[in-house]
């Protein structure tokens, strides 16, 4: 994991990863709809267990079978909560290219509460190293909060091995 500090024009302190932030499934009703109050207690469950923060859209939350408003809906309840709880909100925005993650980072500015953005090399695209490294400079420039970046490889085909990771963190606004 490597994180891109801060941009946000925000008296946010510098962005802090100590502690446990939770990634939370997406409850859903016997009908297939987003379980609003449900997501809200789980929330408030791990915060209450100790947890920093919650990342809310991320692998562990069927991310890829929701729509634009279920993940808006995803990331009301849980800014919400970590507004009221004083924990550390992280949103998965990562996206199938560079111009889609671009957007779902656009997205988070209705949330001045989100800290930072999971993002992952572009699944099923597969780019090579440098189109990997240009992908995440892209990011860098346009993106609200700092970013963290996800290492799921089996979903993206795309290892980042320690040259990959070092090289990300020699790209300009990426903590030395």
């Amino acid at each position: 994991m490597i994180t891109r500090q801060n941009t946000r024009p925000q008296s946010q302190p510098p962005l802090s990863l100590r502690g446990i932030h939770v990634p939370l499934v997406t409850p859903f009703t016997a009908g297939g709809e987003i379980a609003a109050e449900a997501l809200e207690a789980l929330a408030h469950e791990v915060l209450d267990a100790g947890a920093a923060g919650i990342v809310a859209l991320g692998t562990t939350a069927e991310t890829a079978a929701l729509d634009e408003a279920e993940r808006d809906l995803v990331t009301d309840v849980c800014a919400r909560v970590c507004a009221e709880r004083g924990g550390l909100l992280t949103v998965g925005a990562g996206a199938s290219g560079t111009r889609a993650a671009e957007a779902s980072l656009a997205r988070l500015e209705r949330w001045p509460g989100v800290r930072a953005a999971l993002v992952t090399v572009p699944p099923f695209v597969r780019p090579s190293a440098a189109g990997v490294l240009a992908h995440f400079a892209r990011l860098t420039e346009v993106s609200p909060v700092p970013l963290v970046v996800y290492h799921v490889p089996y979903r993206t085909g795309q290892p980042l091995d320690a040259g990959a990771l070092r090289a990300l963190g020699e790209l300009p606004g990426w903590p030395g």
